[in-house]
């Protein structure tokens, strides 16, 4: 009798776990994506609409051309950001840099003037914006590194 009770319970633990962490197991009713499980809920809300610029950029679905224009002004882009700093300030921005922080991440250690800050937002809206011309495809004015990589006709 000890067996059959020890097997009872080591099935019956397994069947109240699996309840609880897949709910509907039991019972038979899956809850599928885009199934409404309860019919007196109100509808979802409709998902917002994608808007026409794009929030980040998948360099790696990007052709190796534009990848490298991007990588190019993303590197002038922080070269621009580095001028501004003093000594101090570059080391703080280095250091977050080397630890694979992103831009704004590495900038929110440095202590900057508000000079410094309209300076650097600056440099960042007008660089993203040349970023974002180049991954959707739009002309932009080329720079000094760009025109580099891509020679002109």
């Amino acid at each position: 009798m000890g067996i059959n009770s020890a097997k009872f319970l080591c099935v019956f633990s397994t069947t109240i776990t699996l309840a609880a962490l897949l709910p509907g197991t039991a019972t038979g009713q899956l809850s599928l994506p885009g199934s409404n499980p309860e019919p007196d809920s109100a509808p979802s809300p409709p998902p917002a609409p994608a808007s026409t610029k794009p929030t980040t950029i998948q360099l790696n679905k990007l052709p190796v051309e534009q990848r490298a224009v991007i990588q190019s002004l993303m590197r002038e882009r922080t070269q621009q950001i580095i001028s501004v700093l003093d000594e101090n300030q570059k080391s703080k921005f280095y250091e977050g840099l080397r630890k694979r922080r992103k831009l704004s991440k590495a900038l929110e250690d440095v202590t900057l003037s508000p000079e410094q800050q309209s300076r650097i937002s600056a440099i960042i809206s007008q660089y993203n914006d040349k970023i974002n011309a180049v991954a959707t495809g739009q002309p932009t004015q080329p720079t000094q590194s760009t025109q580099q990589i891509i020679p002109s006709p």
